[in-house]
């Protein structure tokens, strides 16, 4: 049997990247797009900062409707053939991704923003900790996709690790 493990490991030009190693060869390797991974990540935490000061002064929904338009706005260099695209594509693909786009994406933004704009953002950060068994969850009940045992531990290290941070979160602020 051939698995991986998720490793974070030191390349030669110094830099840290996400990785996979074989149990079976114990040998060590970045997958190709790993560095990417730790860009969005680190994006992601310099977004989550910088919004809290516009949290501030705006509302979250205003906030949201703003950062969408931005990233909207940023990913038309490579909407090329969007419009053939889209001429091609049936109705529903089409509606389909709307909805993937204004439903639960906007949702997910908005929630966050409304979370950001009450706490800290170390302790609002501390609760993504919970998509990682969400997400089990939901593939479990939706898609009929079981967790292994070793996926359904690391989901209850992480709520562990949610309730701590919401508790000392709670005693410091």
């Amino acid at each position: 049997m051939y698995t991986i493990d998720a490793r974070v490991g030191i390349n030669s030009s110094d830099t840290v990247e996400p990785g996979y190693a074989s149990r079976r060869t114990g040998k060590s390797a970045c997958r190709a797009g790993a560095g990417w991974i730790l860009l969005a990540a680190h994006r992601q935490s310099v977004f989550f900062i910088l919004q809290k000061p516009l949290l501030a002064r705006t509302a979250p929904l205003a906030v949201t409707a703003a950062v969408i338009w931005v990233g909207t706005l940023g990913l038309l260099p490579f909407a090329g053939g969007l419009p053939q695209a889209v001429a091609q594509a049936p109705l529903h693909a089409t509606l389909a991704v709307v909805f993937l786009g204004v439903g639960p994406a906007a949702l997910a933004y908005l929630t966050w923003a409304y979370v950001l704009a009450r706490f800290p953002a170390g302790q609002a950060a501390g609760f993504l900790y919970l998509v990682p068994p969400a997400t089990m969850l939901i593939g479990w009940l939706w898609l009929d996709e079981l967790p292994t045992l070793l996926a359904v531990l690391g989901g209850i290290l992480a709520i562990g690790g949610v309730v701590i941070i919401a508790r000392l979160g709670r005693r410091t602020a």
